[in-house]
């Protein structure tokens, strides 16, 4: 199990990590401490510290299934241009992630930071997290706009809102299943590409948990994710693989954080 403490100081003139949580999902813990016993739930007398203990055992737990009708509600994301800092970030991220034998280095023109409090709530509670590249159709000109649009043919925008959908595999790009059916993110932000269209382009950048890999080097189309004890299918450079990626499996949506839009030009 994965063990998360957090605590709040309410005499503190620092920001309350309880300002990051939904107010909503405050009354959500508290009443759930009475009647789910993972959860303890201590509260000191006022102007002491208050403590939220919560264990979880893995991505799909109880509380997040709770919060997801929240975290799927595309009236609770919006998107807004990255800080300086967050652009020079994920521009380096993304020029060191590229590799050039695939195809030249494109030119990023805009990085959008995603905002879903009820995401980051919940992922504030996990552990192990890495960083993953998501490609799929662009059908708007978010550029412009600085919105997400509502059209089911934009896989950035429908991802950004709602979260990856089981439903909505390969419906945008049409690809092969090295690994059987799920969602695929890849390390490299070249081999991302692959799964992109258009001129103008963009990708995701993603917090992924994968808990525990199952590691294969050679393409298996028939498998229906991970073996019983493994939590994702990571494949490795060798045999039939020529890049690294991983497999998340569509019953396990809320292990994949959409961070960052990446929208760029190939030379």
């Amino acid at each position: 199990m994965n063990y998360a403490l957090l605590t709040v100081d309410p005499a503190s003139s620092d920001v309350d990590l309880l300002d990051k949580v939904p107010l909503e999902a405050h009354c959500i813990i508290r009443l759930w401490i009475f009647i789910v016993p993972p959860i303890l739930f201590v509260s000191l007398l006022p102007g002491l510290t208050c403590f939220y203990i919560i264990m979880l055992e893995r991505p799909g737990n109880i509380i997040r299934q709770l919060l997801l009708s929240r975290t799927h509600s595309p009236s609770y994301t919006q998107i807004r241009l990255a800080s300086i800092s967050e652009t020079k970030r994920v521009k380096r991220k993304f020029t060191r992630a590229w590799c050039l034998k695939k195809a030249p280095l494109p030119n990023v023109i805009a990085v959008f930071s995603i905002q879903n409090k009820w995401r980051e709530f919940i992922h504030m509670f996990f552990r192990g997290s890495e960083e993953y590249y998501h490609g799929t159709k662009l059908d708007c000109d978010i550029v412009n706009t600085e919105t997400l649009c509502n059209s089911n043919s934009c896989g950035i925008c429908n991802i950004a809102q709602s979260g990856f959908d089981k439903d909505k595999i390969g419906t945008n790009i049409t690809r092969f299943q090295r690994f059987g059916p799920g969602f695929y993110l890849a390390p490299n932000s070249s081999k991302s590409n692959d799964y992109n269209s258009g001129d103008v382009k963009a990708m995701l950048l993603c917090n992924v948990y994968p808990g525990r890999k199952y590691v294969r080097s050679k393409t298996n189309e028939s498998l229906d994710g991970p073996p019983s004890g493994y939590d994702s299918i990571y494949g490795i450079v060798g045999n039939s693989l020529n890049y690294r990626e991983i497999l998340i499996p569509s019953s396990d949506t809320h292990s994949i954080h959409p961070l960052y839009i990446i929208v760029y030009r190939e030379a």
